[in-house]
């Protein structure tokens, strides 16, 4: 199966924003399930007997490790970069933000969708 450059990000993307909480067992076909190529997702992922025992982080660096797209590396890249800043700095200011009733929204997780 052939995928293009373009349908490829959303691919990664759907790792990247799986949720945390899913079992490690089922983090593979959970994430795939919430993508358009679902078998492609799964044959890729699982083609790496680490991955069976890997996070979100683990799944995604494993799929930059395998690509030879530049285009492909970089939006990747880029992503990983936004999912980080989100989850360690933009997160973490809105719980303590709702937490205070203070609900003024910021542009840093915007960038992600």
């Amino acid at each position: 199966m052939h995928l293009s450059v373009r349908g490829m990000p959303l691919l990664f993307s759907s790792v990247l924003f799986t949720l945390t909480y899913c079992s490690l067992a089922d983090l593979i076909a959970d994430t795939c399930k919430k993508t358009e190529y679902l078998d492609f997702c799964i044959s890729t992922l699982r083609s790496n007997p680490d991955s069976k025992a890997a996070d979100v982080e683990g799944l995604v660096n494993d799929l930059l490790r395998k690509t030879e797209d530049r285009g492909l590396k970089q939006s990747l890249a880029i992503c990983v970069s936004l999912y980080g800043d989100a989850v360690n700095f933009d997160i973490p200011r809105a719980i303590q933000s709702v937490g205070k009733d203070n609900f003024t929204a910021r542009t840093g997780t915007n960038a992600l969708f």
